[in-house]
């Protein structure tokens, strides 16, 4: 097979490690497994069975898109150097492009159909760091950043999300209040690769030799100007 419109979307930026094919906005595979501390053992392995499973090759992959953080240390570190050496791999005439998927974004992206479906009246994206603490950013019911990313704790998160707010993410489980789906509270490469799709289709790539996640042990918000994520 010659085409090399395919995606290849990952994710291990939580217990969660997993690929995702996607051609053309359809998602051909995915395999998965929800399990800390497997994301080495398991990463190539995965990947390997997927492409031989679309009986493909990775020429044919156009792309790359990794969850960028915030998440695990450990686990964006092995999907970092693993995506990272895919598309640095000089022995592929051209070598696919990666796409850096900040998590956040993921998941609220992942959401909007929830989001369209009923009166929300914003989502809120929330990914557990330690112990109380959750990474979070809000955005209008259509995806429009409304906050920069913020660091809170359990008490903090609870007390501004409203009724009619969605809330999804690893650390949705921090509130009782707003509207929530199960589906939408563990990540998954699927995640990854809807959000991977928008920014592949707008050619809008990160440069692999220099590319490095945002760990949440690390990580410090940034600020400046918000980024739209429904134009991608």
């Amino acid at each position: 097979m010659t085409d090399n419109n395919f995606l290849l979307a990952i994710e291990s930026g939580a217990a969660t490690c997993g690929v995702c094919l996607v051609r053309n906005g359809e998602i051909w595979g995915e395999y998965s497994i929800f399990a800390p501390y497997k994301h080495d053992k398991m990463l190539a392995e995965f990947t390997r069975r997927l492409i031989a499973d679309a009986d493909i090759s990775f020429e044919n992959i156009a792309a790359v898109a990794v969850n960028s953080g915030p998440g695990s240390f450990t686990g964006l570190r092995v999907s970092a150097a693993f995506a990272k050496g895919l598309c640095l791999d000089f022995i592929y005439a051209v070598p696919p492009k990666l796409i850096a998927v900040p998590s956040l974004d993921a998941f609220a992206c992942a959401a909007e159909e929830f989001a369209r479906t009923t009166d929300a009246a914003s989502v809120i994206a929330a990914i557990h760091s330690h112990k109380d603490i959750a990474y979070i950013r809000r955005y209008t019911a259509d995806l429009q950043p409304l906050t920069e990313i913020e660091l809170v704790n359990s008490y903090q998160l609870d007390s501004i999300v409203e009724p009619h707010d969605i809330v999804c993410g690893t650390a949705a489980f921090f509130t009782e209040k707003g509207m929530k789906l199960s589906g939408l509270n563990r990540p998954t490469p699927r995640f990854i690769a809807r959000l991977g799709m928008r920014l592949l289709s707008a050619g809008i790539f990160t440069e692999a030799l220099s590319f490095s996640p945002l760990y949440v042990q690390e990580f410090t918000p940034k600020t400046g100007a918000k980024k739209n994520i429904v134009s991608y």
